[in-house]
């Protein structure tokens, strides 16, 4: 039920991975400040550390919730009221989730098992543009990711693999990325990838500041 304050469209699969685009705004921002004050967050967080084989349900709801409200984590709003950092929490949360998913073999909860994986990724995905998350993710979870957009499966798969490469996209390892190509599926090469780019970044921010510094002595 608390997810569905979140999200309106029918389908899981075809849910807005940012809640807080619309005209409710301002009141679903208070929903999620009352949720992280009133204790809320942890159970969630909690709820999604359960088994998947008695609780499977359980922790589809729990991490849809989530991902509906990760995008607040990384607002202005939760940044002033010092719930940025609970985005960490989430994120591995969210993570830890995904893999016990793609380990997770039970025929008659497949259908589930792929909402579950979308639901993670979903949630992932909102976080991934942040720089500390973007580290947590190369470092810890890269070859999960890879093995879940890697899969195989009906609909529901296209559904997941789609939310696996907006992570990836927002980790600046889009599939139509060069030097993503060339590394493949190996997310060894996908980490080097990402560091080699993120090397780059620095180096031009660097020259642009010396030349400013040149720029005033001379």
């Amino acid at each position: 039920a608390l997810a569905n304050i979140f999200e309106r469209n029918v389908s899981p699969f075809q849910a807005s991975s940012d809640p807080f685009a619309d005209g409710d705004k301002d009141v679903l921002l208070k929903a999620c400040y009352e949720i992280v004050e009133v204790g809320g967050l942890e159970s969630l967080l909690y709820v999604a550390t359960l088994p998947l084989d008695h609780y499977i349900y359980l922790v589809t709801e729990a991490c849809r919730c989530l991902a509906s409200i990760s995008p607040f984590f990384l607002s202005s709003g939760a940044a002033s009221r010092g719930y940025a950092g609970w985005s960490v929490l989430v994120c591995e949360a969210l993570a830890r989730v995904l893999s016990n998913a793609s380990d997770f073999d039970d025929v008659e909860a497949a259908g589930l098992v792929w909402e579950l994986k979308f639901e993670a990724l979903r949630g992932i995905g909102a976080l991934a543009s942040y720089e500390p998350i973007k580290l947590i993710i190369i470092d810890k979870y890269l070859p999960t990711l890879v093995h879940v957009k890697s899969g195989r499966g009906g609909d529901d798969f296209l559904f997941v693999t789609g939310a696996a490469n907006q992570v990836l996209t927002s980790l600046g390892l889009a599939e139509d990325d060069f030097a993503t190509q060339i590394a493949g599926n190996d997310p060894n090469m996908m980490g080097d990838c990402f560091c080699m780019h993120r090397s780059l970044v620095i180096q031009s921010m660097a020259r642009a500041e010396l030349r400013k510094i040149l720029a005033y002595v001379w």
